[in-house]
């Protein structure tokens, strides 16, 4: 068990900041602007703000509210002094701050979400005691109901990271019971229901799922429940209930999750024992669905449905397609069970050859020895009593253990009679009379032995059954419950884990006062523990251990049940009780138990004791082999606990004692990590080149090639960040993971808004990568830079090779996505129809992708005059219980379909609704669109209200603040304000410089 690289969270976080409010804005060269200029005062702090450098970007901040504090941007100023504050460490400040931005500005969009963004960072960064601390604050304000209600849901969310289950239950049931009418009501209930089927607690689940639907029918959550509800019933065994909760949903149901409802319906009706509707189902779902994985499965209920109903022809039929082209066990048993329906629908000749048939491809297999002894009844029917006779001859000679060895005899007797070969059928019947005419209690001692030994010799597969052979010959016998124990046992040894904790469970039911009653509850769980079922396996070994009284035959099992006690709990992540159960632990395991102990307080986000502890195995166990883990470790939660300085030590420990080992390559990295998140670019540029040089062959070297160039950038080195690559590449020519790093340094240009660099050396990765697999990247990044660098020819014939060259790629939905809007721009709406109407086909179960199909299509049909068609099509979407994001798309349709066709009241509404319901681009496009309209419709001062908005809540989409800023600088035009709409146009064109919209502002700034 080991941790996770440490490249990702917390770098990320010191180079991007918190980045929900800040733009991005390119660099201001240098201090070359006037300080008496508020613009370009205010543009300097956001550039340190976005670069990293917060400590500067909170004083610059502060300056500027003490300079022009009436200023249009002092609440941004304010708000992004608060985030400055929280991105130097100053948590306190941070505190402060956000309170008086709520208390000074109340009325601003951002007051109410203040507390509430120091809450959630807190939960990002993993300290999930002040998260809970902070947003405790803010439910107990209860500054709006919403405000009030998101902030328990993110306490519930921060108690469920560090395990506690029944607290983040109970955060989320406050949040939907207190605050119904919220729009996060409906979110925590569904996360009350979801976190119960995730540990398996299906009754809890169904009751949470009703409770949901009952009160938020119109919910997308209740939508978008799919077959939870209904998995939930089956899974508890109340068929009765699965079976309309599926029927009331199927029809609005595609792809795998139809699939899996009907499957789901056929076997619910299966296991309720009613053929008719069973069959019914299954016909349906092996008609609709020939690939599916469950197909086999299907027809074998199918078939034995069929059976029940005594159709066995068509059983017969059935079981021989699910055997076809297959070899395992179930193979085998449909064979088998072709020839017994077969033989019932009278057809003996046939069933014959499919007995042959098992014997001959299943010569071991479980039902071999019945197919046997049946082929024998077959060929005797038949009269064919020579063949007859061999076959009772082989299961005599095969099968001596199994039931029906006197019944073979007395017809392997009858086949010889008729044969005319007498002395060899009085031996026959005189096996049979032996057979009748030996003592029970002697009979059973020998088939006993014989199997004991089959289990001692390990020949499983064959002591089970003949372990059930002799419990099932006579329940009450004086060996019928060591029979069936030792039945459970050599079915566990096969891995049977199911059918062992089926005869274990039978076991402790019937034999409860047994001389194996504790192994037993042992053995069940570690039938629980091998299937991972950890729950139950935890509760069989605290059952165990209670019984436990120090009996010396047990001692090693009491050892053993102890650690997997804890181990069952470290799984369920109640890591309390898992460190509690590591504790008791003694012997040889003693390490391991330390090593899981400090894992778990780590999970808990006890990271100090977690420290402690690891430290502990160090000292106490100087051989252990998790030793070396632990020391990795302890450094990583000191980098999580930014103790750099120590978390420095402990890797230069690791890579000083195990300079050859894996775990060098990953300490020498977290060196490097932690240099950069200390701020200290110079030692991280080192160890970033220690790695590259000293594990060249490391999965770590691309990562560790992103940091130097992330060091040298920051260093305001750029002109070195190329040789980096081409450095690495000269010493590995070789190196199967060149061509991914030259990726990835085309990738750094392109988001460093390098545009023409990256294009550049997106086409000479093309021209020179020995990866063609990576082609599709780089095709994909190249119609992205076209279409922003307004070049939409270009774009598209890059985009189109994805789509076309690559059709099962997983970047062909997202080329599909974006050629098809570059189609739409071009007014090319027929080809754009095909287009998006063939993603609509490929997205399969992608929501996403498959919703931006669909309001494409809608597009295209606007774009060809065919409104009602559009509009339509997306009420039809509405209609049918859509996903979250199919109905936020679909509302951003309705609203174009009524701007298009002159409703502006009504488009002016959906647009607003799609505001409040997406953080995403349809929220940007839709509040974007809502200035534009309310500019057209003579509201010029209420589209700069709401354009405003756009660069505080979607800075993560530039084309649409771009267009966002022309529309403000139209509208102070409309209001007569020339100086503020030239100031507008530059922004847009030196910040999206080379875009379509940069021209567009160029123009209208000329006209001006």
């Amino acid at each position: 068990m080991s941790f996770p690289s440490s490249h990702s969270g917390l770098r990320a976080f010191v180079l991007c900041g918190l980045t929900a409010f800040a733009s991005i804005i390119p660099s201001v060269a240098g201090a070359q602007y006037r300080t008496d200029d508020a613009d370009a005062v205010f543009a300097d702090a956001l550039e340190r703000y976005t670069s990293g450098h917060y400590e500067s970007s909170a004083r610059e901040f502060e300056r500027f509210r003490s300079m022009w504090p009436q200023h249009a941007s002092a609440p941004e100023a304010l708000f992004l002094q608060a985030g400055s504050a929280l991105g130097a460490g100053h948590d306190e400040e941070a505190i402060d701050l956000f309170a008086t931005f709520r208390d000074r500005y109340p009325s601003h969009p951002l007051a109410s979400e203040a507390r509430l963004t120091l809450g959630t960072y807190f939960y990002e960064t993993g300290a999930y005691d002040r998260a809970i601390e902070t947003l405790q604050t803010v439910a107990d304000e209860e500054l709006t109901e919403e405000t009030a209600a998101k902030a328990l849901y993110w306490m519930g969310e921060s108690a469920l990271a560090q395990g506690e289950f029944d607290r983040a239950i109970t955060y989320f049931s406050d949040a939907a019971d207190r605050y119904p009418n919220t729009e996060i009501a409906p979110v925590a209930r569904y996360a009350i229901a979801f976190n119960h089927v995730e540990r398996g607690q299906f009754t809890e689940a169904a009751r949470s799922f009703e409770l949901l639907s009952a009160r938020y029918p119109a919910s997308p959550y209740v939508a978008s429940m799919g077959l939870a509800l209904a998995e939930a019933y089956y899974e508890i065994g109340e068929y009765e209930r699965a079976i309309p909760e599926i029927d009331r949903r199927i029809n609005r149901l595609q792809g795998d999750a139809r699939e899996r409802a009907t499957f789901l319906l056929a076997e619910s009706y299966n296991h309720m024992r009613n053929s008719e509707q069973a069959i019914v189902n299954y016909r349906r779902f092996t008609e609709d669905n020939p690939e599916s994985p469950f197909l086999r499965h299907a027809v074998y209920g199918l078939a034995w449905n069929y059976h029940r109903a005594e159709v066995y022809q068509w059983a017969a039929e059935q079981f021989n397609i699910v055997q076809r082209d297959a070899s395992d066990d179930l193979a085998h048993r449909a064979r088998y069970y072709e020839g017994v329906n077969l033989a019932l629908a009278v057809q003996y000749a046939r069933a014959a050859e499919t007995y042959e048939d098992v014997i001959r491809r299943w010569p071991d297999g479980p039902l071999t020895d019945q197919a046997t002894f049946e082929l024998g009844m077959t060929r005797y029917q038949l009269r064919q009593w020579q063949a007859a006779g061999d076959a009772f001859g082989v299961f005599v000679a095969k099968y001596r253990e199994s039931d029906r060895y006197g019944e073979a005899n007395r017809m392997l007797g009858e086949a010889l009679v008729a044969v005319g070969d007498f002395d060899r059928a009085f031996v026959a019947y005189d096996s049979a009379l032996a057979m009748d005419a030996a003592p029970k209690s002697l009979r059973d001692q020998v088939l006993f032995q014989k199997a004991w030994l089959q289990y001692r010799s390990a020949a499983f597969a064959q002591a089970g059954p003949a372990f059930m052979a002799l419990y099932r010959q006579d329940t009450q016998s004086d060996q019928a419950g060591d029979a069936l124990f030792w039945a459970a046992e050599s079915y566990y040894q096969t891995d049977a884990f199911q059918r062992a904790a089926s005869l274990f469970t039978q076991y402790l039911k019937e034999f409860p006062s047994h001389r194996q009653n504790a192994a037993a509850h042992y053995a069940l769980g570690w039938t629980y523990f091998r299937q991972g079922q950890y729950m139950g396996a935890a509760l069989e070994f605290e059952r165990f251990l209670s019984q436990y009284r120090g009996d010396s035959g047990l001692l090693l099992y009491a050892r053993d049940a102890r650690l997997r006690l804890a181990d069952s709990y470290y799984a369920l992540k109640q890591y309390d009780d898992a460190i509690r159960a590591y504790r008791r632990v003694e012997g040889e395991e003693e390490d391991y138990a330390l090593f899981q102990i400090a894992q778990a307080q780590s999970n808990a986000g006890r990271n100090q004791d977690a420290i402690a502890s690891f430290e502990k195995l160090r000292t106490d166990f100087e051989y252990s082999p998790y030793r070396e883990e632990a020391m990795y470790a302890t450094g990583y939660l000191k980098f999580l606990e930014q103790d750099y300085e120590g978390a420095i030590g402990e890797y230069e420990t690791i890579v000083q004692r195990f300079p050859d080992k894996d775990v060098a390559a990953r300490a020498l990295y977290g060196i490097a990590d932690a240099h950069y998140n200390a701020g200290n670019w110079s030692e991280a540029e080192t160890a970033y080149r220690k790695v590259l040089t000293d594990f060249p062959e490391s999965d770590l070297v691309v990562d560790a090639v992103g940091g130097l160039q992330y060091a040298l950038l920051v260093q305001e080195r750029e002109d070195e960040v190329d040789a980096v690559v081409d450095a690495f590449a000269a010493r590995h020519p070789d190196s199967p993971i060149i061509d991914e790093i030259r990726l990835r340094q085309a990738e750094l240009k392109y988001r460093d808004g390098r545009l023409k660099e990256a294009l550049a050396q997106f086409r000479r990765f093309i021209a020179t990568a020995k990866q063609s697999d990576l082609f599709p990247d780089a095709y994909l990044y190249i119609g992205r830079i076209q279409a922003e660098l307004n070049e939409p020819i270009e774009a598209a014939e890059f985009l189109e090779k994805v789509v076309t060259d690559y059709p099962n790629h997983p970047l062909n939905l997202e080329a599909s996505q974006r050629l098809g809007a570059i189609l739409l721009d071009e007014e090319r709406h027929i080809d754009a129809l095909r287009l998006y109407r063939s993603l609509a086909q490929k997205a399969g179960s992608n929501e996403i992708m498959k919703s931006e199909a669909q309001y494409g299509e809608g597009m295209a049909l606007l774009g060809l005059g065919r409104s009602q068609d559009s509009e339509d099509l997306f009420n039809r979407i509405l209609a049918g219980k859509p996903s979250e994001y199919e109905q936020v798309r679909a509302y951003l349709g309705l609203a174009r379909v009524y701007d298009v066709t002159g409703r502006p009241a009504e488009a002016t509404s959906h647009y607003r609704l799609v505001v409040r319901q997406s953080q995403g681009e349809p929220g940007a496009e839709a509040l974007c669109r809502l200035g534009e309209l309310l500019i057209q419709t003579g509201q010029p001062r209420e589209a700069l209200n709401e354009l405003g908005r756009l660069p505080v809540l979607y800075s993560n989409f530039p084309q649409w603040e771009a267009r966002g800023y022309l529309a403000q600088a139209r509208a102070h035009l409309a209001l007569g304000q020339k100086g503020e709409a030239s100031r507008l146009f530059d922004i847009v064109e030196n910040r999206y410089a080379g875009t379509r919209y940069a021209d567009m502002a160029a123009r209208e700034k000329r006209v001006l």
